[in-house]
């Protein structure tokens, strides 16, 4: 079941948004995946930015409009899939223009392809992870949720970005 919410009153978004930032330290991982409802446009960009300032990493895993107003906000790392991907305007990831991380900014960005891994940047420098070759993959629903929750585990642990990908993969 998709759907969309009703707008919430702006004293809850704003209270969600004081509570989300208040006690947050460096070495923190704040996450911010999925969608918003309709009148919390610039939410995103407030977390974001709010969570670098407190010295947290903030990993993104959104799309369509959330991704772009995050992006703009400067997270630490990104997670989006192929297909949301291919929808921000990303290269086709076998094209020769396409060993460039897609997204200016982030430290981490990662390009989830269901049973196929992922396409990482890291620091700039490509990595490709994969799981194992003779692992029988059955079902790859929330793939991509397993390599966000991965990447936000290993990161708050003190982990490289790769392990943290890796980890994320394994999951």
């Amino acid at each position: 079941i998709n759907g969309t919410a009703a707008p919430p009153p702006a004293d809850t978004v704003m209270e969600i948004e004081t509570l989300t930032l208040a006690d947050l330290q460096p070495g923190d991982v704040v996450v911010l995946s999925g969608s918003l409802p309709p009148g919390t446009t610039g939410l995103l960009d407030r977390l974001v930015r709010g969570g670098q300032a407190h010295g947290a990493a903030v990993i993104v895993d959104a799309s369509g409009p959330w991704l772009r107003e995050a992006l703009d906000a400067g997270p630490s790392a990104v997670k989006v899939n192929r297909v949301e991907a291919a929808a921000a305007g990303v290269r086709d990831r076998r094209s020769p223009a396409a060993s460039r991380s897609p997204f200016d900014g982030p430290d981490i960005v990662a390009v989830t392809d269901g049973a196929n891994g992922l396409r990482a940047w890291i620091d700039g420098i490509e990595w490709s992870v994969t799981p194992p070759s003779d692992l029988e993959v059955v079902n790859t629903l929330a793939a991509g949720d397993a390599v966000t929750a991965g990447l936000a585990v290993a990161l708050g642990r003190g982990a490289s970005a790769l392990d943290a990908l890796r980890l994320g993969v394994a999951m």
